[in-house]
C-alpha cells in the first residue's frame, strides 16, 4: 500500500481557491425605535411568570399583566 504525504493544509488551500467567494449580501437596516412603554429608566421583565417593573430607585414591583405594569410605571 503506497502512502502519498501531503503538505498540512495543502489540501484545504487547494478547496479555498477552488470556491467562488462572493460579496457579502447586505446588511439589514436596523429598525427607527418606536415609542418606548416605560418612562426613561425604569426597567421591565417577567419572572416566573410575574411581571416585573424596577424604578429608578431600584424599587421592585410585581404585576399580574404586562398593562398592568404599564400603567403602573406611566401613571
Amino acid at each position: 500500500m503506497d502512502h502519498v504525504i501531503i503538505p498540512l493544509g495543502e489540501p484545504m488551500k487547494q478547496d479555498y481557491d477552488k470556491k467562488d467567494i462572493a460579496a457579502s449580501p447586505e446588511t439589514k437596516v436596523a429598525k427607527k425605535k418606536t415609542k418606548r412603554d416605560f418612562p426613561e429608566g425604569w426597567q421591565y421583565y417577567v419572572k416566573r411568570g410575574a411581571h416585573c417593573t424596577l424604578d429608578p430607585n431600584g424599587k421592585q414591583t410585581k404585576h399580574a399583566s404586562l398593562e398592568a405594569a404599564k400603567e403602573y410605571a406611566n401613571g
